[in-house]
């Protein structure tokens, strides 16, 4: 099918791609169900904060993030995230978001996945599927994990900031934006033809 290299896809991971919450199954998936719940109730200050909206976003899920992976060596955690790509992240996917995506790669679009999932699970799936991947960055040294982000979390309006870094959008004739959420609309705004989806 000819090539058609002025349509851009920029497309939200979570509730869009996904059926479910990858950052909890990614949870789930390392340090199993016990201790997942036995952090979550550690955690539920934290949790409630964000609720009632006295924590960020970025705020409240770096500090769940550090405390189930601070000072873990990365080359381990590396592993399991291909684990985690190769063996769950299938399962999670929606039909109409596997639908949507057959159609723009059969027409060679350029697919962006945006998300404000960890980079590290996200972008082996992306990668082995031909999408690009823009996703929330930890912060390593010493070969360890510290437990923070080395970037914003990508949500909200920090994924526009994060796109306009790294495409040129006036290049493109038409952008396509899949999001599930008002989080995503700021993306959604960016696009010629915006989907706010409930596949």
């Amino acid at each position: 099918m000819e090539s058609d290299k002025k349509t851009l896809v920029l497309i939200d991971f979570d509730g869009t791609i996904t059926k479910s919450d990858s950052f909890y199954n990614f949870i789930l998936f390392c340090v199993g169900k016990r201790r997942a719940v036995l952090g979550t109730f550690a955690n539920l200050g934290v949790l409630l904060g964000y609720k009632l909206k006295l924590l960020s976003n970025s705020r409240a899920k770096e500090q769940i993030f550090s405390y189930f992976f601070k000072n873990e060596r990365y080359a381990a955690f590396q592993e399991k995230c291909a684990s985690f790509a190769r063996t769950v992240i299938p399962g999670l996917l929606t039909p109409g978001a596997v639908a949507a995506l057959a159609f723009h790669r059969d027409r060679q679009h350029r697919i962006v996945v945006v998300t404000a999932s960890v980079e590290n699970y996200v972008k082996p799936w992306a990668t082995a599927n031909h999408y690009e991947c823009i996703a929330t960055r930890i912060e390593m040294a010493n070969g360890l994990i510290t437990g923070r982000f080395s970037t914003p979390n990508c949500h909200g309006e920090e994924k526009v900031n994060r796109i306009k870094a790294w495409l040129q959008l006036s290049d493109y004739q038409e952008i396509y934006a899949y999001g599930n959420e008002e989080s995503d609309r700021p993306m959604l705004n960016l696009a010629t033809k915006p989907l706010l989806v409930k596949w």
